[in-house]
């Protein structure tokens, strides 16, 4: 007998109300993906090499955009990411990549950690609630960059590496995660470099297994199964090296992620005090402090889950890391969700009543539902409707609709799309689509962004100085961009420097202020959003 047949009605209602809520969630996040996906004009030159690569039929050896050109070799190291969005776009122009990027999206946000809830059927209230508060706290870097693939496919390795940890240690072999994790990052390494954040979560697993079976008073796993688990993990690593590049991809990385300029690109600034009074990130915190809530409660003596050290390992680091680079608290958010995940599990588990009640549900018995506390018979329905699966389908269908009706009747998916940080210059573009000046440009690197698309991609004779692709120019000559761009010492020199005859700016800031009031410039466009300078007269070579 059923909860519906013996009479508890209430259960089944909220149970359908909470997939209800999930649907409204989907509807919800794809509004919000096409009201924000687009603010940023890294989308653009994404669209273009896209484009380059399908024109060619190979990825470019040269960078095709810039005048001045990659330093040492040129590093497509994202170019399936491009090939796809490009791919998405050429469907329906910005309204089938918005979709696109939202299906991504919801994906890795809903649908991977849902399904992980409906195939355990434990504490699915509380679980489903944490899957609402991540999204919540990572709405702040909703984007259509190549990040959003690292979101999902480190969501992916997080739900499969967690189902593995809930059958230990009594099943002691790798099964499907032999194969499953290496084919993960055979994509993933052709995506985004996030496919680094995915190594170090396994690599914080295998640490975890032999912190136990060295450090802990029970060998509950063998060393036979914590050999075989780090053969899988350097599988992994040996795959990333299946790409364009081969170990050069490593090499890049290395330089990606340690550039003397980074410190100046904001997002990968660390949460200073004055960034900890934003609203934008108080959901992270709770994240935080719920995963230590339950780590703390959950490793006593009594409780102590095998791979419970992982818990402890990976939410130190990611929250740890979260706060030295803002960047990285959307990963950290994922970490922290599937820790929370496992920790309500072990805790639900650890119930002995809940336990005997949970078997007999199993075999058919009615009494022991009647003796249910009203949550613990809204966990159990919702989880079974969860387990029909339909509701995958009907989310993403819903995700979709919300897309569309944001795009359609409230922000047109232009690339990119105007924000409070960054104004979009379409008439000074339409402008130089019939003026083009001749020459050198220089232009703000968010402003290389849009000429990249909107002209040079078009057809329009033009290369850019500098974009937002700061990893591709190298130090010397980004440092060169930021004196110039801020006005510091020697800018003016700068200018002969790279002999530029004409640039291309924002009308506020200090550049465009200083250069309005010089003789050597003159302006020939200027509107409320931008304005363009050409020589007075040209330079002595």
């Amino acid at each position: 007998m059923g909860i519906n047949s013996s009479g508890n009605w209430q259960a089944s209602l909220l149970a359908k109300g909470l997939i209800c809520l999930l649907f409204l969630c989907g509807f919800a996040a794809g509004g919000y993906v096409a009201g924000t996906a687009f603010h940023d004009p890294d989308t653009c030159w994404l669209l273009a090499i896209g484009q380059k690569i399908v024109e060619q039929m190979s990825l470019p050896t040269v960078d095709p955009f810039s005048y001045i050109g990659a330093e040492g070799k040129y590093v497509v190291y994202q170019w399936l990411t491009e090939l796809l969005f490009y791919g998405a776009y050429k469907i329906y122009g910005g309204l089938s990549l918005m979709i696109f990027v939202a299906l991504v999206l919801i994906t890795a946000f809903f649908v991977i950690p849902v399904n992980f809830i409906a195939d355990t059927r434990k504490a699915s209230v509380a679980c489903f609630g944490a899957v609402i508060l991540t999204f919540i706290a990572s709405s702040y870097h909703i984007l259509a960059r190549p990040e959003i693939f690292s979101y999902l496919f480190l969501s992916l390795t997080l739900s499969v590496l967690l189902h593995h940890r809930q059958k230990l240690p009594e099943n002691q072999t790798l099964g499907h995660l032999k194969w499953q994790l290496p084919l993960i990052f055979l994509f993933w390494a052709n995506l985004h470099t996030g496919f680094t954040s995915g190594l170090i979560a396994i690599a914080f697993f295998g640490l975890a297994l032999i912190s136990e079976y060295f450090f802990g008073k029970s060998k509950k796993i063998s060393l036979t199964y914590i050999r075989n688990y780090v053969l899988v993990f350097f599988g992994c690593l040996l795959v990333t090296m299946i790409n364009p590049y081969g170990f050069g991809l490593w090499q890049y990385i290395y330089h990606l992620f340690f550039s003397p300029f980074n410190p100046h690109i904001m997002e990968l600034g660390p949460l200073t005090p004055d960034r900890l009074k934003e609203f934008t990130f108080y959901p992270f915190f709770a994240l935080a402090i719920l995963a230590m809530f339950l780590i703390a409660r959950t490793l006593r003596p009594s409780r102590y889950p095998v791979s419970g050290l992982y818990s402890l390992y990976v939410s130190i680091y990611v929250i740890a890391s979260g706060f030295s680079c803002r960047r990285l608290i959307m990963f950290a958010n994922i970490c922290l969700l599937y820790e929370i995940l496992f920790l309500l599990q072990v805790n639900f588990k650890d119930d002995k009543k809940d336990e005997q009640t949970s078997e007999a549900i199993a075999e058919g018995e009615s009494e022991p539902v009647e003796n249910m506390g009203l949550l613990a018979k809204v966990n159990h329905r919702f989880g079974e409707l969860l387990a029909e699966k339909a509701w995958i389908g009907i989310l993403l269908i819903v995700s979709g609709l919300g897309v569309f009706l944001i795009s359609s009747r409230v922000i047109p998916p232009e690339i990119p799309q105007s924000s409070s940080g960054f104004v979009m210059p379409a008439k000074a573009l339409d402008y130089l689509r019939k003026n083009m000046p001749e020459g050198k440009m220089y232009s703000d690197a968010q402003y290389g962004d849009v000429i990249i698309w909107h002209l040079a991609a078009k057809g329009v004779p033009v290369k850019v100085f500098v974009d937002t692709r700061f990893d591709m120019y190298g130090d010397e000559l980004m440092s060169d961009y930021y004196r110039l761009r801020n006005c510091q010492k020697g800018w003016r020199k700068l200018l002969d420097k790279y002999q530029f005859d004409w640039i291309f700016l924002p009308r506020e800031g200090s550049l465009s202020e200083r250069l309005c009031k010089s003789k050597d410039w003159s302006v020939i466009y200027n509107d409320k959003v931008s304005v363009i300078f050409k020589r007075s007269k040209p330079l002595n070579n």
